[in-house]
């Protein structure tokens, strides 16, 4: 759920006190406005996440058939991009290692963020469980940032969010609800961007026997959620969205 707040832009220096209700009940009508757009646009965001669930589940897919699929979405899930992450308990992460990196053919590991967005090998102690990225695709607003020939849907392989202090409530909710989340607002910090007042939202990857595996994610920002909105109504109402 998100909550839309608004207020007039110079409002406060308004003196008449008619004037000031007009500008109260508009403002209280352009909210309305705003909560409903926004409300239809995570409709659409979780449509398109259930779609990319359903098809982790179905069709396993390999990196570059996880990008095609969601780079298909026409819409705003994927502005940034959109990860599958896997639930890991602390008692199969020595599984899960070996596996993927079998799979992949690779050194695969469970890293983490530092706080300089770099990212290092992750401490696999005192963790009940574990949420590495198994795939990201990235999104249209990224894509420039990203230096050519790097492979962008391996950029985050086994990074775990819930390494990070501001990431692991929201994650760790999201793992838990068997149902769409909405996040609180966070910050990104990767060695490709930085954005603040990020928010995710995600809906749960099930097996064969509907256990949550994982989470299929896609990070948000603010401004996408008001992008439809009529062009005045945004330069003329100072706005705030607040997750629920």
């Amino acid at each position: 759920m998100l909550l839309i707040a608004a207020s007039a832009a110079g409002a406060s220096l308004t003196k008449s006190a008619s004037t000031r209700s007009a500008i109260t009940a508009w403002t209280a009508e352009q909210a309305e406005l705003a909560e409903a757009v926004v409300a239809e646009v995570m409709n659409d965001v979780f449509n398109d996440l259930e779609a990319v669930s359903a098809f982790v589940t179905e069709a396993e897919p390999n990196a570059e058939a996880f990008t095609r699929f969601v780079d298909s979405i026409d819409g705003t899930a994927n502005a940034v991009g959109v990860g599958h992450v896997a639930i890991v308990p602390a008692a199969d992460t020595a599984t899960h290692i070996q596996h993927q990196s079998a799979e992949r053919g690779i050194d695969y590991s469970i890293r983490r963020l530092t706080t300089d967005g770099d990212v290092v090998p992750a401490s696999l102690e005192s963790r009940s469980e574990f949420y590495p990225v198994q795939v990201f695709a990235v999104g249209d607003l990224i894509k420039p940032y990203i230096t050519p020939g790097t492979p962008a849907a391996e950029l985050a392989l086994g990074v775990d969010p819930g390494f990070n202090p501001d990431w692991e409530g929201p994650i760790r909710m999201a793992a838990a609800a068997n149902g769409p989340v909405v996040s609180e607002f966070i910050d990104v910090h990767l060695q490709i961007v930085a954005l603040d007042r990020v928010f995710f939202a995600s809906v749960p990857v099930h097996d064969e026997n509907g256990a949550v595996t994982g989470l299929v994610a896609a990070p948000m920002l603010e401004a996408l959620l008001l992008r439809d909105l009529d062009s005045r109504v945004l330069d003329d109402v100072e706005w705030e969205v607040f997750p629920q």
